[in-house]
């Protein structure tokens, strides 16, 4: 999962292929090849799961970036989105 991190950390937004060249080569020569396409589905999946990672595209032309924390999101947006949110969270 860690080299999947990277290369969305250093190449992203990349596609589902990217993701595959990179990977399919390095999992085990035991595996077929339909069993290592499932192994990244999976570890992608996870990592969608979990938030680490989110597609901004579709499900047929993916682009995956890294999600971003609200405090991150609100330090790109600036002052005003964090304004703004005081006011929401400052309503009854």
């Amino acid at each position: 999962m860690d080299l999947i991190i990277e290369l969305v950390r250093v190449h992203g937004p990349v596609r589902r292929k990217d993701v595959d060249d990179v990977l399919l080569a390095k999992l085990p020569d035991r595996l077929s090849p339909e069993q290592k396409r499932r192994k990244v589905q999976n570890l992608m999946q996870e990592l969608r799961r979990s938030g680490r990672i989110v597609n901004l595209g579709t499900r047929s032309h993916s682009r995956w970036v890294l999600s971003e924390s609200p405090h991150d999101l609100a330090k790109k947006l600036g002052p005003e989105t964090n304004k703004n949110q005081e006011e929401v969270n400052a309503t009854p």
